[in-house]
């Protein structure tokens, strides 16, 4: 059987050696060790967590299959046979095949495949608060599959199809996902442009969804119950793009298990004059609204504003921003009560050739529990010719909490070690302090056929 399983593993490696056009290997490692438990010794303590994954790149496809632990102490790790490794870990993978239809592309993938675009936003379509120096960026158009990163979670087997024409055929892009509990999603996406509107993007989504109740021991529940039964979703999305003027709109609607339809509509615009830029973003949703990730949306509405100034100041670009806005929440009880979530970011940075210098100042402040937490950084980044160093201080005032966060890098080119950082955090809170430090090294090896990356970090904590 041994002999069997070496003749087999030297084939594999002779083929992907044949055949393979590129292969990528990366790892990384966590060590958290404590330091404030007097009874125990660190080393029973301490834990580990590590991924690796593999990636082989072939003329017209591409494999990928990672594997990761999360953390585990010392004390099990070391009764762990081989088998409880394997059983222990969990693992994403997945394959992706290209080839050419006519005046088409087709893109096939299968795996635990992670999706972003109209699926992600069908789950969670409301804003997060943009930072106060955000330029305009499109949403990511359809159902968009991609194959699973080492640091990826856990996702369901799925599948999904990709059909690309030639751009000099007038037919959109057309996709397709079949997803776990045989959900599926069809999507058409196009890029055009006409003589007055020079880039015109519109896409269309729709699939259907299983929606299962919560289960729960309470007398009351806090969300009404339904029966479990499969559900249509859709998504219509369209961008505008001029010049000095970008908008992008988005509508969601959902079959709902309590009657009638439900849905919700978003938009960010982004217009520049001159030195001065503005964006702004805005969100609606109807009440009772369950999306495909099965919960309840609390976000009945969300404004945000960010204007800009940029100009040259001494030899450098000087760039001044802010951000702010409201989201309105509802409360997750059996009766819920609405409450405002209210944003405030400023941002100024200045970079020239050899230098970068930024400073952020952040505030959300909810009216739910009268709380309000502050966030204040300022960092720098200086460009050499060899290696690039970057240092940060960060300071965080919360309602029974403060916290100083010191962060230094060091980033090197055209060298083995990539990067050397340490994070240093001290927190004060009402029940005492604590402390945690951080300090990792990154390492890449490249040649024609071959690229292997490497991380180690060692975290140490003290916690009152």
């Amino acid at each position: 059987m041994m002999k069997k399983n070496i003749i087999l593993v030297l084939m594999i490696l002779a083929a992907v050696n044949l055949f393979c056009q590129n292969l990528e290997f990366s790892s990384s490692a966590t060590f958290a060790i404590p330091v404030d438990d007097e009874k125990k010794s660190a080393s029973e303590n301490s834990k580990l967590k590590y991924d690796y994954g593999l990636k082989m790149n072939f003329p017209s496809t591409t494999i990928v299959g990672n594997a990761k632990l999360s953390s585990t102490e010392f004390a099990e790790l070391s009764c762990y046979t081989f088998s409880d490794f394997v059983s222990k870990q969990s693992y994403t993978y997945g394959i992706a095949k290209s080839a050419k239809a006519g005046n088409a592309k087709v893109n096939v993938l299968a795996g635990t495949l992670k999706y972003s675009g109209a699926i992600s936003r069908l789950k969670y379509p409301a804003f997060y608060c943009p930072g106060p120096r955000t330029k305009f960026s499109l949403w990511t158009q359809g159902i968009s599959p991609k194959l699973p990163a080492k640091e990826s979670s856990v996702s369901p087997f799925s599948g999904s199809a990709v059909l690309t024409p030639a751009a000099k055929i007038p037919l959109p892009s057309m996709q397709i996902a079949v997803l776990e509990n045989n959900e599926i999603y069809g999507s058409i996406f196009k890029r055009f442009s006409t003589p007055l509107i020079p880039e015109i993007l519109f896409s269309i989504t729709a699939g259907n969804f299983i929606l299962e109740p919560k289960k729960t021991d309470s007398w009351f529940l806090v969300e009404p119950y339904f029966k479990s039964s499969e559900f249509f979703a859709s998504e219509f999305s369209s961008a505008f793009m001029w010049k000095k003027f970008k908008t992008e709109i988005s509508a969601g609607l959902y079959e709902n298990p309590f009657g009638y339809g439900r849905g919700w509509i978003k938009n960010q615009s982004y217009m520049t004059l001159g030195f001065f830029s503005l964006g702004v973003y805005l969100f609606n949703s109807d009440e009772d609204n369950i999306s495909t990730a099965g919960t309840m949306q609390r976000i009945s509405g969300q404004y945000f504003f960010t204007p800009q100034l940029q100009f040259p100041f001494g030899k450098g670009i000087l760039n001044l921003g802010s951000a702010f806005g409201q989201t309105k929440r509802k409360t997750a009880k059996r009766i819920p009560e609405p409450f405002d979530q209210n944003y405030a970011k400023l941002g100024a940075e200045w970079t020239s050739m050899t230098f970068t210098l930024r400073g952020n100042y952040s505030m959300n402040y909810s009216t739910e529990d009268m709380k309000k937490n502050e966030t204040y950084n300022i960092s720098s980044t200086n460009y050499f010719s060899s290696l690039q160093l970057y240092s940060a201080y960060y300071f965080y005032l919360m309602e029974n909490e403060k916290k100083h966060k010191i962060t230094e890098s060091i980033s090197f080119k055209n060298c083995v070690l990539k990067n050397i950082s340490t994070s240093f955090s001290f927190a004060e809170k009402n029940s005492g302090s604590s402390w945690n430090l951080s300090t990792s090294a990154s390492f890449q090896k490249k040649t024609k056929r071959l690229q292997l990356k490497g991380k180690i970090t060692f975290y140490f904590e003290k916690t009152s």
